[in-house]
């Protein structure tokens, strides 16, 4: 399928990468909040990193330097090149590490493709090759979508790097047709150009259409009590906002792999909505809504008694009472201390007085980089002082309350998109475990109450062991399920693996919170952390609500890692999810030859039947 693209995003650049450690705490970036039109885009080549291997031993200040490259296929040994490989369609080797750095490979074959034929010619030749290929985006996620920790360089896989697929432009005045490798902070800034938006977006800009579609991406986007939604708007997740979707799925009737349109309506799409990376989706229509304005509060006063207090003494400083006036919360809750950051998100067409204004996105500068004060600490306690946990995440609480009232974000206002993207590339890498409880909008002060004591009971259970592998964060996000009928599109599908579709049978469960835990790689008992966080999911009372993983991130943990635990792969994650039976047989069906398949995947639907 071809289109005439004519407005694209910007490229990668596939260069040798030289990256330091040492620019992890570096000054803050000094960067003027200019013109809209001259904001500079990061993408992934422009982003610090490091290697998982060299770094997590050495410790965040380790003054290592690491060589990311490439090696082109003309570089390649003569022996080494898969046969038959598509002869103009690229081909070279590059290392693939995700966000947190805990998954690093060796150099695997990788194909920037420069259009979505291109990824089709590469299905069939593997499907005839026996080698499996897997889409790659900005590798923002901490799930193995794309490769396990260590994958070989003679691992039969080749990675589709989709950054060349980034045209985008309006098919309607509400629609707007994207392929998949465009990243969301271009999409939004071309969309608020367009006089549209979106209801919620993932607060990070680098990462690609495809990629938040496929981890099903969501933002912070529940409305408040009475407020009116524009038509057509869905206050769920990206996956939701899918009108079509351009996939590579096999065609039975030409034994080949094609490229194939499919319409929301078509009973295929719910599958492809929430994919798990188990296609290569090469273009998507999302419905927008009209350009707003929000107005952005950030709030550090609020004791964690009194924000998590228990329902019956919750009063007006509650988080459900902070949700039902503004709709928009989000926070984060620096480990062991006793006040969150809450981010409050209101539509004010009108700039209120007193609201700085402001142009663009990543308005929280002091949390761009770590200054030398939080990055020293956490360097010591990545060699081994674990026990200054307390005292980094009260010196992080101290950053950020001292750099709201600094750099005046304590009241701002601006279009959607210009806070819809708060967190950049250099932000501390961290590790992360979530999951999402669908629960009534009544019942969302009893479910964070009774989650975040929990978390307090494990941080003083590891604490009295001597172990600290809470060292990050808390944070709560909140929105509403993903409702198909809210699209207004005749007969749309559900999103079969939506962590936020609604639950049958239960209507009364119309609010999903979002539980997000983070730590530093390598912190020592983080297994046991997360195995001990999913158990309060695992166990969750039927009268609070339905829990379900978050694909982008931990879930599954036992005693060898994340994803591995047998009992929660095979048999409650496809309890709690109702459509992931019929997504994994669609999956089948559309890939019979499996060249879409991680590892992971095998681990969490393995095919129903053998052969092919």
């Amino acid at each position: 399928m071809s289109h005439e693209w004519w407005a694209r995003g910007p490229s990668r650049p596939r260069a040798h990468h030289w990256l330091s450690l040492a620019s992890w705490h570096g000054d803050a970036e000094k960067r003027k909040q200019g013109d809209a039109e001259n904001e500079e885009i990061v993408t992934k080549s422009d982003a610090p990193h490091f290697s998982r291997r060299a770094a997590v031993g050495l410790g965040l200040a380790a003054a290592a330097w690491v060589q990311v490259g490439t090696i082109t296929r003309a570089e390649a040994s003569p022996g080494e090149v898969p046969r038959g490989f598509p002869a103009a369609v690229d081909l070279h080797r590059a290392v693939f590490e995700n966000w947190d750095k805990t998954i690093s490979t060796d150099r695997l074959w990788t194909s920037t493709v420069r259009s979505p034929d291109e990824v089709a010619q590469i299905a069939n030749w593997a499907a005839g090759a026996g080698y499996r290929l897997r889409p790659r985006g900005c590798g923002h996620n901490w799930s193995p979508l794309v490769a396990e920790d260590d994958t070989s360089a003679s691992a039969k896989v080749v990675l589709i790097d989709t950054s060349q697929l980034n045209a985008m432009r309006m098919d309607s005045p509400e629609r707007v047709r994207v392929q998949g490798g465009a990243q969301m902070e271009a999409l939004l800034r071309y969309l608020a150009r367009q006089g549209r938006s979106l209801i919620g977006a993932p607060a990070p800009g680098d990462v690609t259409v495809a990629g938040v579609l496929a981890v099903n991406g969501h933002g912070t986007n529940l409305p408040r009590r009475g407020e009116a939604v524009p038509e057509g708007a869905t206050c769920g997740t990206l996956s939701n906002t899918v009108v079509e979707i351009t996939a590579v799925v096999w065609n039975p009737a030409s034994r080949a792999y094609e490229l194939r349109t499919f319409q929301r309506s078509e009973a295929d799409a719910g599958a492809l909505l929430v994919s798990l990376g188990r296609t290569v989706v090469t273009e998507v229509v999302l419905q927008t809504v009209p350009n707003y304005h929000l107005r952005c509060r950030n709030i550090t006063s609020i004791h964690q008694e009194v924000l998590f207090a228990a329902p019956q003494e919750a009063g007006e400083q509650s988080l459900s009472a902070l949700v039902d006036k503004h709709g928009r919360v989000g926070l984060i809750w620096f480990a062991m201390t006793s006040y969150s950051w809450i981010q409050a998100w209101d539509v004010e067409p009108k700039r209120p007085r007193g609201s700085r204004p402001v142009f663009g996105p990543y308005n929280y500068p002091f949390a761009d980089n770590l200054p030398d004060t939080v990055a020293s600490i956490i360097a010591r306690m990545t060699r081994g002082s674990w026990s200054l946990t307390p005292t980094a995440k009260a010196t992080q609480f101290s950053v950020a309350a001292a750099g709201l009232t600094a750099s005046g974000a304590r009241d701002m206002w601006g279009e959607a998109r210009c806070f819809l993207n708060f967190v950049k590339p250099t932000t501390l890498k961290v590790s992360a475990g979530s999951h999402v409880v669908l629960t009534s909008r009544a019942q969302v002060q009893r479910v964070v109450h009774e989650f975040t004591r929990h978390y307090l009971r494990l941080i003083e259970q590891f604490k009295g062991e001597g172990f600290y592998p809470a060292n990050n964060t808390c944070e709560i996000r909140i929105t509403g399920l993903d409702h198909p009928q809210d699209t207004g599109i005749p007969g749309a599908q559900q999103a079969l693996l939506s962590a936020a579709a609604p639950v049958p049978g239960r209507p009364e469960l119309d609010t999903a919170v979002w539980l997000d835990v983070l730590n530093l790689p390598g912190s020592p008992r983080t297994d046991a952390l997360f195995a001990g966080l999913e158990r309060w999911f695992t166990t969750l009372p039927a009268e609070w609500g339905v829990a379900r993983p978050e694909w982008a991130k931990r879930f599954a943990t036992s005693a060898q890692g994340p994803w591995t635990d047998a009992a929660t792969l095979s048999t409650w994650i496809p309890q709690q999810v109702p459509g992931f039976r019929r997504a994994a047989a669609t999956f089948d069906r559309l890939d019979p030859h499996g060249i879409f398949r991680a590892p992971l995947h095998d681990r969490l639907m393995p095919k129903a039947s053998p052969g092919r």
